[in-house]
């Protein structure tokens, strides 16, 4: 099988021979070469296998046109169409690909230190699957399977990742700079010192999320169910949790800095201690947040303004 596909690419790669050209075509060689062997263990015969894996090439012209555009030694990553494949168990360590892997199988699969940027997993089952390290930005993770997964560390900044259902993940100190998360199933998930800055996460499960350390300057969880999440440590500057339901959250001794949490549920929440500033409570009905905890909290005049027009209990407060 090796052979033919050999074969194959000696007749793509005629016209190029210069040494940019022939790391690209070993490269090809090798990933062509393992994905033929994973074919064959799912039973396909031989011409089903070689039919398949050629197929799986992108188009030869616009890598090799761009290759062309970039110095003798630069690495080109591969391009290759993997849709409604099995590639469970799959390793991808350390690769460089710019894969369509929609609709397919991948769970369990190693992409640690991987770059798979602007690759598209859309609909596809990653249950268990790895990113450590990774670079997986603007990738499109949509409406996929993700319980489990491990993004520690992992850059995935701009990517898509919403209606997945990415329950129990590990997002440990990765960057999801504007990530978009909305409608998202994201309970148990850790978030803890990652960089959500800007990223959308409204009209999502946020139940028990760790966010411990994280930064979510500009950060969006409006609409969404964030009862039980803890916010140790982290950077709230003009994140936005209107309409959301806080209860049982903890906010303690944290700095809040133009914070919106109107029309929010936040009965048995707590501020002890907190330091608020320009933050906005409007709108929030007597009975949602009567049993918020503010002891000992200080607050500029605004915001204590807008939390006394709520009704709370705003003993032990301090104007600052």
């Amino acid at each position: 099988m090796n052979d033919k596909i050999n074969k194959h690419l000696d007749e793509l790669f005629a016209e190029y021979t210069d040494s940019a050209s022939n790391e690209l075509k070993a490269e090809l060689l090798a990933n062509l070469s393992e994905y033929a062997e994973d074919l064959k263990a799912q039973g396909l015969n031989e011409e089903e296998v070689f039919e398949k894996t050629i197929d799986s090439i992108g188009e030869l012209e616009e890598m090799l046109g761009e290759l062309e555009m970039q110095s003798g030694s630069a690495r080109r990553k591969i391009l290759m169409n993997l849709s409604a494949s099995n590639l469970a168990g799959t390793d991808f360590k350390n690769v460089e690909v710019e894969g369509n892997f929609k609709a397919s199988i991948i769970k369990g699969a190693n992409f640690a230190n991987a770059d798979v940027a602007g690759s598209s997993f859309k609909a596809s089952d990653m249950h268990d699957a790895s990113f450590e390290n990774a670079n997986a930005s603007h990738v499109n993770f949509g409406v996929t399977v993700l319980t489990d997964a491990n993004f520690r560390n992992a850059n995935v900044s701009e990517s898509n990742f919403k209606a997945s259902d990415l329950r129990s993940a590990n997002f440990e100190h990765a960057n999801a700079t504007g990530a978009n998360f909305k409608t998202t199933g994201l309970a148990d998930v850790n978030f803890s010192n990652a960089r959500l800055n800007g990223a959308e996460l409204s009209y999502s499960d946020l139940r028990d999320v760790i966010f411990t350390g994280a930064d979510l300057t500009d950060t969006k969880l409006n609409k969404a169910d964030i009862r039980g999440a803890s916010f140790k440590a982290c950077v709230l500057v003009g994140t936005e949790m209107t309409s959301s339901d806080l209860r049982d959250t903890n906010f303690e001794g944290l700095e809040l800095v133009a914070v919106k949490f109107d029309k929010s549920h936040l009965a048995d929440s707590s501020f002890r201690n907190a330091t608020l500033r320009g933050v906005s409570f409007r709108l929030i009905k007597r009975k949602s947040i009567e049993k918020a905890d503010f002891t000992g909290a200080k607050m500029d005049q605004l915001s204590y303004l807008s939390l006394k027009s709520t009704g709370a209990n705003i003993d032990g407060i301090t104007v600052i």
